[in-house]
């Protein structure tokens, strides 16, 4: 992506070059017209930048361990973007840290970066140590909806500071979050959504860590009035102070979360794992596991406090209450032992005396994950949760698919990254693996002997039907 912006730069617009052109990244921004590229080398860079109605591609010319841009010790963010909807702004390669946020209604917003009316892309950055009431880390704020879409991808947000949204605060708007890691974000037992909160907007996170953060509603995730997507991420070891240890979505949000590991959440409240308040969740082949509430409350995994949960393909095990056994607790809401807010099918639910969910192809029995104490929640070869999930769903391995976050691998075939799912990367490897004249026995899904066009096709095939 860095060198096809440069290239784009070098035929149309200008590269300016900091320290080298101007003495600091504020000075090369103002003389810098839209479209244009500023490449910044290595060193540490006292600034608050603000960036007013244009599109830059803004990135470091070594990385973010080695350019830095520190906000202090003036009280504002270290970036703000105001204005900014031709097309989205790129920060990428940057450690930003020490900001405190801008005054917005008597709170402050933003610590590392202020969005307001903006739309970016922000990749490849760490953003630790900022402080503000909303969005230690990013903010972005909008009076009104803005219906182009903002990215974080690939970065690391830690150590962030807030009230509501300790990583990220995000109102009005549409975020995609990919590859990215929200650590011990939050902090304050008086606010919502320790790593994210997001409220009126839309959301998009896949393939992200979200762990360690603390809040009181919604330790890992607080999502309200919004809709969105939760795709093959884990939000683990989060705390609240009261409901929602991992998630805490209400306000008639529709959630989708599939392919999600939920574990060790820790809740004072109601749902360790989650805490859902009128609204809607599907979620699919999805692990909650080993999620803790307090003594006297329900729901360690999962509890609906109004709306509705489509479970399928899923497993919700080992949730329990503080210093208790009792495994009666995975499940809770608002109708008790009648459990009409959920409709559950082909999903291994734990309960008591040999208690079995209502519902097409549930069952009730030990998962049998490779090593629950050092929490790898894959499936063991022997476990009832493989090839018994909704044959509507087919695994990477072309079988039935297994309950659980993680399917259980029957023959590697085709998984030529050995990243535990077939997909594009594996058609390519599979490629060029034929144009080479080599042979895999990984890649040979057909099994007659060679590496040709039709393993490639049977590949696809299997991609197109997950």
């Amino acid at each position: 992506m860095i060198y096809f912006l440069l290239l784009l730069s070098q035929l149309f617009c200008n590269t300016l070059y900091i320290p080298n052109d101007y003495n600091s990244i504020q000075s090369g921004i103002n003389n810098a017209s839209s479209g244009d590229t500023i490449i910044v080398n290595p060193g540490i860079y006292f600034e608050n930048i603000t960036i007013d109605n244009k599109v830059l591609f803004i990135m470091s010319a070594n990385g973010p361990d080695s350019t830095i841009i520190d906000g202090s010790p003036n009280y504002s963010p270290v970036i703000s973007f105001n204005n900014i909807m031709e097309s989205p702004i790129e920060i990428s390669g940057f450690t930003i840290q020490n900001g405190t946020g801008e005054f917005i209604e008597n709170s402050s917003f933003g610590g590392g970066i202020l969005s307001k009316n903006s739309v970016s892309r922000l990749t490849g950055l760490i953003i630790k140590n900022n402080t503000a009431f909303a969005g230690g880390g990013i903010c972005y704020y909008s009076q009104n909806l803005i219906n182009d879409i903002s990215f974080i991808s690939n970065s690391i947000i830690n150590n962030n500071l807030a009230s509501e949204g300790g990583g990220i605060f995000a109102v009005n708007h549409n975020i995609n979050i990919n590859g990215t890691n929200i650590e011990n974000n939050g902090m304050d037992l008086f606010g919502s959504g320790g790593g994210i909160q997001i409220l009126l907007s839309n959301i998009s996170i896949s393939h992200t860590n979200i762990s360690n953060n603390e809040t009181r509603f919604g330790g890992g995730i607080y999502i309200s009035n919004s809709n969105g997507a939760l795709y093959n991420t884990t939000i683990s070891n989060n705390y609240s102070d009261s409901k929602g240890g991992g998630l805490w979505i209400g306000g008639n949000s529709t959630i989708d979360l599939n392919k999600l590991l939920i574990s060790n959440n820790q809740s004072i409240g109601f749902g360790g794992g989650a805490f859902i308040s009128n609204s809607n969740l599907n979620i699919i082949n999805s692990t909650i596991v080993e999620n803790i509430i307090s003594p006297n409350v329900l729901g360690a995994g999962l509890y609906m406090d109004g709306g509705n949960a489509e479970i399928i393909n899923s497993i919700i095990y080992y949730n329990r209450q503080e210093n208790s056994e009792d495994t009666i607790y995975n499940l809770g809401g608002y109708s008790a032992n009648n459990f009409i807010e959920y409709n559950i099918t082909y999903s291994n639910i734990e309960g008591d005396d040999n208690w079995i969910a209502n519902g097409i192809g549930n069952i009730s029995t030990s998962p049998l994950f490779v090593d629950l104490i050092n929490d790898d929640y894959h499936l063991l070869y022997n476990s009832p949760c493989i090839d018994t999930g909704s044959p509507i769903y087919i695994d990477p391995d072309a079988t039935i698919s297994d309950m659980g976050a993680f399917y259980y691998n029957q023959n590697n075939t085709g998984d030529l990254n050995d990243d535990e799912i077939i997909d594009i990367i594996d058609v390519i490897l599979l490629i060029n693996l034929i144009l080479e004249d080599e042979y895999s026995s990984i890649g040979d899904i057909n099994l007659d002997g060679t590496l040709n066009v039709q393993d490639a096709i049977i590949m696809i095939s299997i991609i197109l039907s997950i």
